[in-house]
């Protein structure tokens, strides 16, 4: 991957579009996160959590208002009024839980002292708050030396509980519980850097979509494995359909995937079996000299010939041809070798090999190696008529499948498409519809 390819792989992409199309998409997640938060909140506040009720009770302090400060507030809660609180109600509680009880404050610019108390008992705030005010005069006068002390307002016994309800609350909570769901989902959007559906797939490599394969995610759903085995069957009739729509002068075809365990030599074969269930001769050539995958698929005897061998000139085009699990269905496995395989499928016999074979079969299927683990594709898709390209939604990088596409035109102009497979089609249903049961 050269400099060009490693600057865009840190680009940056905003698409609004794209964003706002995932929030529409989640957006019944989104609901449900905000009911989850409101209910995470208003339960326990409503029925887990006693109600606390708030008594006030304020005194004017005939002073210069500079000199009435915090001292005053302090005083509420000091421990000579707390004792006095506690002796002269004969509370059950100690002193520190009384002063956690207690909150005096000033108001600014003036010269009145507001004294508040918090209690589960409305009518117990009421009567704290009030022996509260009458012991801190009493301290003032005797400690401040000041007289000229009048009750302001008196407490009054509260009638609904302090601070914000629940049902606020939890309106509060479901509003942040929906807008950090929207944010994390920009978050992802924004930085998610890999290939998830057709529209992406024109848009960043310019390629046409050919052929869409379900994830295999869907197929775990026990519900709907008897319509996903119907769903892939119409999968690769589409792209069956797709690659007899090339005309007759496409028949061999070079299956590219753009990463490892992108699944290509699957797609390879089950659309060489769906091309040789309608009568089409159909010859699958194991170009993966480094790791062959299609032998698994073919019926091999002891011994077979493979391409390798050929290119190598150790054998014929016919002594590498063997039959494979159908009627029609024929295979070349790759076979091992300890010369560079970049150099065999260059060497212009691989180019011979589909020049014999168009003449007893109707289309070639080349099963290439990846792009990411070596430059072998290039080779083997320039021999071909054309070439598709396999993507693994959700897990090729865009810059990944930038990069395919470009080397791949300079090497064969004729690319039909790109295949992308284990497409989630809960994830994307406007592209599901049509094979949506009834």
């Amino acid at each position: 991957m050269g400099m060009k390819e490693i600057d865009e792989a840190n680009v940056l992409e905003i698409n609004m579009g794209e964003i706002l199309y995932c929030i529409v998409n989640r957006i019944r997640l989104i609901i449900l996160v905000g009911i989850l938060c409101a209910a995470a909140v208003f339960i326990p506040m409503k029925f887990m959590r006693s109600p606390v009720y708030r008594s006030t009770t304020s005194i004017l302090v005939h002073i210069q208002a500079s000199q009435l400060s915090d001292e005053y507030a302090a005083l509420a809660t000091s421990s000579e009024v707390t004792k006095m609180t506690l002796d002269s109600l004969k509370l059950d509680c100690s002193e520190e839980e009384l002063k956690r009880k207690i909150s005096a404050s000033t108001e600014s610019g003036t010269r009145i002292l507001k004294i508040s108390v918090a209690d589960q008992n409305p009518e117990n705030a009421k009567i704290i708050a009030d022996a509260v005010r009458d012991n801190l005069i009493s301290r003032i006068r005797s400690e401040m030396k000041v007289s000229n002390i009048r009750v302001v307002k008196e407490a009054d016994v509260p009638t609904s509980p302090a601070g914000k309800s629940a049902a606020v609350m939890g309106v509060f909570a479901g509003l942040a519980g929906i807008f950090a769901a929207v944010f994390i989902i920009m978050i992802r959007t924004v930085f998610r850097d890999t290939i998830s559906s057709p529209d992406e797939v024109e848009r960043y490599a310019g390629l046409e979509t050919i052929g869409l394969i379900p994830s295999e995610t869907f197929e775990s759903d026990k519900d709907n494995q008897q319509f996903f085995a119907g769903y892939v069957a119409e999968a690769y009739s589409m792209l069956r359909t797709n690659i007899l729509l090339c005309g007759e002068k496409i028949t061999s075809v070079a299956m590219v995937g753009c990463t490892s365990g992108a699944g290509t030599t699957t797609i390879t074969w089950k659309l060489a079996h769906t091309l040789a269930e309608i009568g089409k001769n159909v010859l699958v050539i194991d170009a993966d000299m480094r790791k062959t995958g299609i032998s698994e698929y073919c019926r091999v005897q002891t011994g077979q010939k493979g391409l390798a061998d050929y290119l190598s000139g150790i054998c014929e085009v016919k002594d590498c041809i063997c039959p494979a699990s159908c009627e029609h269905l024929y295979a070349v496995i790759s076979a091992n070798t300890e010369e560079l395989p970049s150099n065999l499928l260059s060497n212009g016999k691989f180019r011979t090999l589909i020049d014999e074979a168009e003449k007893d079969f109707d289309y070639i299927l080349v099963d290439c190696p990846s792009m990411s683990d070596a430059i072998d594709a290039v080779a083997a898709a320039k021999e071909c008529d054309a070439c598709a390209v396999v993507i693994q939604a959700d897990r090729t990088k865009r810059y990944m499948v930038k990069s395919v596409a470009k080397q791949l035109v300079k090497a064969n102009p004729g690319i039909l498409g790109a295949v992308l497979n284990r497409f989630d089609v809960r994830k994307h249903k406007c592209y599901g519809n049509y094979y949506k049961r009834a």
